[in-house]
């Protein structure tokens, strides 16, 4: 994939608009030799929802707090994209691309005494091939042909075709675990129980509460991204959710926890990164846009010029000034983020989009038959206009506006509150009617097959065969023209059928205290702690 160079941002408040100046984090400036020891207590909006086990887990933070005990074959450079090495040494592609043959290292082991080798890493990918598994297509669904043991430090991965996207794929979300484990936890594995073989040791998990982690003393193969190929210098990580971004903040103050998560208190980002005794670093968010999706096949969204005005009803202008974002985001045009997108630019899909225009917004509810009721809602055949949006209490705040520029121009959504865990069952079965989200994560994918039929993760069941057959043939092409060219064709069809209304690209900003040094942020721009120490 074709990555920029990484990024990190300081923000700087300027009245209600706010200079992005690219700067380096605080945390890479040239500092002491790294010291060992500490604990390092982080708090996020949450953290562990379901399984950690990335066999299974759907929420985005569980397999990326999962990487600090859990290695992949290869790590991607952040500054290149291209793939380095990790638990594999090296690697061949067959040159039609259908199969990789991997040399794995023979010194790794995992946190139980198990040695890592070729049998393991079978095991492991066709663990995660299975059909009922989420994790089905990341192995490349039907396409998977099986893992082959060539010897006892070398596999060979073969596919039906192509794997356009592996690479990115088996960095971010595929991680080796002892089967010796995986078998003695059976259904509790991912909950009570996850063997790894990374730098960190999961010593306890407790959903939506908190994960702490030891470190693994044997460790001795970090990949080269890193600065150490050594043990972790922390002692313990500590994870912990903390919703409330008000209490988030005030747990840093007090040095409760010494990291948290920026979100919802990017209005105070600036001033609190200035403070003496702290620090701070933002990077643009990869993966997808924050959008709305919307599902064509729930009435009254089965109306195409209803999904318009809805769209037309949108000011993504005032969302990103507000407190929500601060100016911490830009406008987002099409539904891939805009770091994933270059070099191009978002901007090329703004003839696509559906602006913002409260007056045509009306006259295409008219034109659809909903007048306008006495209380303002509209109704048709005596039915109001209602639609549902369903989200996490943590993303209130962030709908609440979208309600009101709704009933602007006639329409009521309700909003229902639902527990993680709920969400995303809801939206498996796609039984919402419309939904704000994003993804993280590399490559050009991420905003597209999020409206595929097939994506077991697609809330809008857009079920669109001329975007289904593109996202079949973008995750076998391996040229990175013909892949913009696909992802380009796919992004104006979703924004054409108002089922994916892209509204903002974020940046993500963190907080920290200054003693908290070489946070390390990957392409997507989740912090890594395995190179992290603690200045006294």
């Amino acid at each position: 994939m074709r990555m920029a160079r990484f990024r990190t941002l300081i923000a700087l408040l300027v009245g209600v608009g706010t200079a992005l100046a690219l700067v380096l984090s605080p945390t890479s400036a040239q500092t002491p030799a790294p010291r060992q020891g500490g604990t390092l207590s982080i708090a996020w909006n949450i953290v562990g929802v379901g399984s950690m086990d990335p066999k299974e887990a759907r929420a985005t933070l569980n397999w990326l707090v999962g990487k600090h005990v859990l290695d992949p074959l290869a790590r991607l450079d952040p500054k290149t994209g291209k793939p380095m090495p990790a638990l594999a040494k090296s690697w061949t592609v067959a040159p039609d691309g259908k199969s990789i043959t991997y040399v794995l290292r023979d010194d790794v082991v995992f946190h139980d005494g198990t040695r890592f080798d070729a049998d393991v890493a079978k095991f492991n990918l066709d663990r995660f091939a299975e059909k009922d598994a989420f994790s089905y297509t990341l192995m490349g669904g039907d396409d998977y042909v099986g893992t082959e043991v060539i010897n006892r430090d070398t596999i060979r991965i073969t596919w039906k075709r192509p794997q356009g996207f592996w690479w990115e794929t088996q960095a971010y979300r595929i991680g080796f675990h002892s089967p010796a484990a995986v078998r003695a936890a059976g259904p509790d594995y991912g909950f009570k129980v996850m063997i790894g073989t990374g730098p960190f040791k999961m010593v306890r998990y407790v959903e939506r509460t908190e994960i702490a982690m030891e470190r693994f003393a044997q460790y001795r193969w970090g990949s080269p991204i890193y600065k150490h190929s050594g043990p972790a210098y922390l002692d313990t990580l500590i994870f912990r959710s903390v919703g409330e971004p008000t209490t988030r903040l005030a747990s840093l103050e007090r040095g409760e926890v010494q990291f948290i998560e920026g979100q919802q208190l990017q209005h105070v980002y600036a001033d609190v990164g200035k403070r003496p005794g702290f620090a701070s670093a933002i990077n643009l968010k990869a993966g997808t846009t924050r959008a709305l999706h919307l599902n064509p096949n729930r009435p009254p969204l089965n109306d195409l010029n209803v999904r318009k005005a809805i769209a037309h009803a949108i000011n993504r202008e005032v969302l990103v000034k507000a407190p929500r974002y601060s100016s911490l985001a830009k406008v987002a045009f099409g539904t891939v983020a805009g770091k994933n997108w270059e070099p191009y630019s978002l901007d090329e899909f703004k003839p696509f989009n559906y602006g913002y225009d409260p007056t045509k917004s009306r006259a295409l509810l008219e034109e659809a038959g909903w007048k306008r009721g006495p209380d303002g809602i509209r109704v048709k055949e005596g039915k109001r206009l209602e639609i549902e949006a369903v989200e996490p209490a943590i993303f209130l705040p962030e709908i609440q506006p979208f309600q009101a520029m709704l009933a602007e121009v006639g329409i009521d959504m309700k909003i229902r509150i639902v527990d993680l865990g709920t969400w995303f069952s809801i939206m498996e079965r796609r039984q919402v009617d419309i939904v704000l989200r994003s993804r993280s994560g590399p490559g050009l994918l991420f905003g597209i097959e999020d409206w595929a039929c097939q994506f077991p993760d697609s809330p809008s069941g857009l079920c669109n065969p001329e975007l289904d057959r593109i996202v079949d043939q973008l995750k076998v092409t391996m040229d990175q023209n013909k892949k913009f060219d696909l992802a380009r064709r796919a992004q104006r069809i979703i924004l054409l059928s108002a089922t994916g209304i892209p509204v903002v690209d974020e940046y993500y900003p963190w907080l920290m205290r200054d003693s908290v040094k070489d946070v390390f942020y990957p392409f997507d721009s989740w912090p890594r702690f395995y190179d992290t120490w603690l200045a006294r």
